[in-house]
């Protein structure tokens, strides 16, 4: 691993950040203290030539009395905080949709809207003007007198 760029000081300090504000058990000022336990971890982990993250995870598990900090560290790494903002965006309009159009829309349609809405960034990116005219130029029906 390229622990020069993975282990730079900038780096550590943006994960130790990342530890909630009233953490009694992080409080962490040394940089360079924390930068020379993950080389530790990193050493022990080339001695035994661990490559997957479990492996890796279970050696910081066992020296986590030597080593607390890097435990914890491989601990935030391995549960990094998931956005589930837009599934929940989805479904509240999901809920907003439902309500409003309830009574005059068949579900294929409703559960259609709910698809283009839900992959409204996808949608934002297609030119309708261009995607209208070639579908309009198929559907020609005029007979030319």
């Amino acid at each position: 691993m390229p622990w020069k760029q993975i282990c730079s000081t900038e780096n550590v300090k943006k994960v130790i950040e990342l530890f909630p504000p009233g953490c009694k058990d992080f409080k962490m000022n040394d940089y360079d203290g924390v930068i020379a336990k993950l080389k530790v971890l990193d050493h022990q982990c080339n001695v035994k030539k661990l490559d997957s993250l479990t492996k890796i995870f279970e050696l910081s598990e066992d020296c986590k009395t030597c080593l607390p900090t890097a435990n914890k560290l491989c601990r935030l790494g391995l549960t990094a905080p998931v956005s589930t903002a837009s599934n929940e965006r989805a479904f509240s309009k999901l809920k907003i949709v439902k309500n409003y159009l309830r009574s005059i829309m068949g579900a294929d349609r409703l559960q259609h809207l709910m698809l283009l809405y839900s992959n409204k960034d996808i949608l934002d990116c297609i030119d309708l003007k261009s995607s209208v005219k070639s579908w309009s130029l198929l559907k020609e029906r005029r007979i030319k007198i």
